[in-house]
């Protein structure tokens, strides 16, 4: 039974879970801005993309943004008054929360890397979410660079635990995330890397993009180039 469900689940289309939905990739590498509308509400990130569709419970849907830098920016437009649910991931909640000047939003840390944040637009208006970096806070920062990190999962467990343990302000992992592009390996790099308390910014190596790698990549950390300040 081991077996095959590994087979299966090497071979067999990557799949999330069962309530999300993915959204295809919109992205601009020139200025490193993503849009998506939603409900007639046009949503644009810079420093990130627009993942995909997660329903909650409730029925509602929660839109999920991904971060490609700590501190993404995200604008919203709205013809109508509209309620929009945002789950930014691959960021540090507190880093990211403490550097919002709107003290009105309502933010939700659901994991060590996602906050939920519940907006409330009104018709024309614009809402802008931008966070602004203070001296004071980035006077011990640091970043971590990683990579390679394909054939040693045990060994790559305790990285991670070190990192967190640093809390670098970002992380970059330079390629070959996995060994030969399998939805196995990219669900368990996935189930990994989502312990890091920290934002992680990924490209890619040539492991990475074997068989339909390149796919599974772009769905789970959007596109190979991007840039921030």
């Amino acid at each position: 039974t081991g077996v095959a469900a590994f087979i299966y689940n090497a071979e067999n289309e990557y799949k999330i879970n069962n309530n999300f939905i993915s959204i295809p990739l919109q992205f601009n590498p020139d200025d490193s801005s993503s849009t998506y509308t939603s409900q007639n509400a046009q949503i644009t990130i810079f420093g990130g993309f627009v993942k995909g569709i997660q329903k909650g419970k409730d029925g509602d849907e929660n839109i999920i943004i991904r971060a490609l830098s700590p501190l993404p920016t995200i604008n919203l437009k709205s013809e109508t008054n509209a309620k929009v649910k945002l789950l930014i991931e691959n960021i540090n909640p507190d880093f990211y929360a403490n550097n919002i000047a709107n003290t009105k939003l309502s933010m939700i840390k659901l994991s060590v890397n996602t906050l939920q944040l519940n907006i409330n637009i009104s018709a024309n208006e614009t809402f802008k979410i931008e966070p602004v970096q203070s001296k004071n806070n980035l006077e011990d920062a640091q970043y971590i660079i990683l990579g390679d990190n394909r054939d040693g999962y045990d060994t790559f467990e305790k990285i991670i635990q070190q990192v967190n343990g640093l809390k670098p302000v970002f992380v970059i992992d330079n390629g070959d995330l996995v060994f030969s592009g399998k939805p196995n390996q990219y669900r368990l790099f996935d189930s990994m890397v989502s312990k890091l308390s920290s934002t992680l910014l990924t490209t890619t190596g040539n492991h990475d993009i074997r068989g339909n790698g390149q796919s599974i990549y772009n769905m789970l950390y959007g596109p190979t180039h991007y840039s921030f300040d």
